[in-house]
């Protein structure tokens, strides 16, 4: 097991790797920290110095009435008020997205082992239950676009650890640790969420990614069938293996980004 974080709350970006986590073994138990240090984390500055014309290619899309998808999460927990749009999820992208947020897209491409994407609706009033993450593999960052309160209206809780967001900065955090969401002014908050792979577990590889998506697929699995929850580790392992391989063929072949996609921004 790796020495722990100088600290529980505020960790370095250059920690030494612990055990991999997928949540379809249980819950994350792990020594990383709640938050990392933004600064310390070169691509954060990529989002940083895009937030203007990504916030306007999003609101401008608002404004011509583009519709937002409610999400789904395979936990026996009711959630209102969380809505969004899916650019990426561990490589696997939703092209007509990517295409009407061409500048984001592009951006997005720009950031080394960056897997996921998506912008994140919090309606006001609404509030995320408090839950695991489903992996530790990678960085989740959310970039701040409409940030209608202070921390004690519109914020977010890692294991205890209180934080909010600015219009224009990232946060950065852990995923996998227990945490809950909410906000309770009235206006909705709107960010960029993007998960970037931790170089210590190899990077965005179609391995990982396939192993993530495989950990989505499995905990719905879990999610209808709930004695599956309570299989042996070892054949969790084995389902965990058989979900996660076609999505590594499919990301072989369809993945994101394809060859020639867009560069810096």
């Amino acid at each position: 097991m790796p020495p722990m974080e100088p600290s529980r709350s505020q960790g370095s970006a250059h920690s030494l790797p612990e055990p991999l986590y997928f949540r379809v073994y249980g819950n994350y138990a792990g020594s990383s920290p709640c938050f990392y240090d933004a600064d310390g984390l070169a691509w954060t500055a990529v989002l940083r110095r895009a937030y203007p014309r990504i916030r306007a290619e999003l609101e401008a899309y608002l404004d011509r009435g583009g519709a937002l998808e409610r999400h789904f999460v395979p936990d026996r927990v009711e959630i209102r008020g969380w809505s969004g749009i899916k650019l990426i999820t561990a490589r696997r992208p939703y092209w007509s997205a990517l295409r009407t947020f061409p500048y984001t897209a592009a951006v997005l491409a720009s950031i080394p082992d960056l897997v996921s994407a998506s912008f994140s609706v919090l309606e006001p009033g609404a509030e995320l239950p408090a839950h695991h993450g489903d992996t530790n593999l990678f960085y989740r960052a959310h970039l701040g676009l409409i940030v209608p309160g202070p921390p004690e209206l519109c914020g977010i809780e890692v294991e205890g650890e209180r934080r909010g967001w600015a219009e224009g900065e990232v946060l950065v955090f852990n995923d996998a640790r227990r945490h809950r969401v909410w906000n309770f002014t009235d206006k909705s908050r709107v960010i960029l969420m993007c998960d970037v792979v931790k170089p210590e577990y190899g990077g965005g590889t179609k391995r990982n990614c396939a192993r993530i998506l495989g950990t989505v697929a499995l905990l719905y699995l879990q999610f209808r069938v709930p004695i599956l929850r309570r299989l042996p580790r070892s054949v969790t392992a084995v389902l965990h293996e058989v979900s996660s391989l076609p999505f590594w063929t499919y990301l072989l072949f369809r993945g994101w980004p394809r060859t020639g996609a867009a560069g810096a921004a």
